[in-house]
């Protein structure tokens, strides 16, 4: 069943909820006749296209990533790659990825398309204030 609905007025109704990713397009075959009359008629095709929105956020497959790199790894190093799923239509599911927090020192940087943390400046163990030597990055994809 369409989510349109056509009343003998020739107003077009929307009925129920429409939805990109499901069907970006309707075609409707409209036949207009005399009452009474069936030989006096004609018939035309309404396309409806649906415009997509941006409804859904890009998602990580995994809440949380591990990485171990050494302090002698070369500035441009691909030290982690990360990926994010968006389930709108390609209009709206392009992502971008940024560093939001944790890269106080700046030894981090990421492509904001591939998702490649890379090493941004050389790392010094002694350096990082962190327990342990770990550091933190907390990465957006939008």
């Amino acid at each position: 069943m369409l989510p349109l609905l056509l009343v003998s007025l020739g107003i077009l109704y929307v009925n129920r909820s429409l939805d990109f990713e499901t069907s970006p397009k309707y075609f409707l075959s409209i036949e207009c006749s005399r009452k009474g009359s069936s030989s006096l008629s004609d018939m035309t095709t309404i396309v409806v296209n649906i415009t997509d929105i941006n409804e859904h956020r890009p998602r990580f497959p995994k809440d949380l990533y591990s990485v171990r790199v050494l302090e002698n790894a070369f500035v441009g190093d691909v030290v982690l790659t990360v990926s994010a799923t968006d389930e709108d239509g390609p209009l709206n599911s392009a992502i971008t990825y940024s560093l939001v927090g944790g890269n106080q020192l700046g030894h981090f940087d990421i492509h904001p398309k591939k998702g490649e943390l890379q090493v941004a400046k050389a790392l010094d163990w002694e350096q990082v204030s962190h327990v342990g030597g770990a550091q933190s990055e907390l990465i957006r994809a939008e």
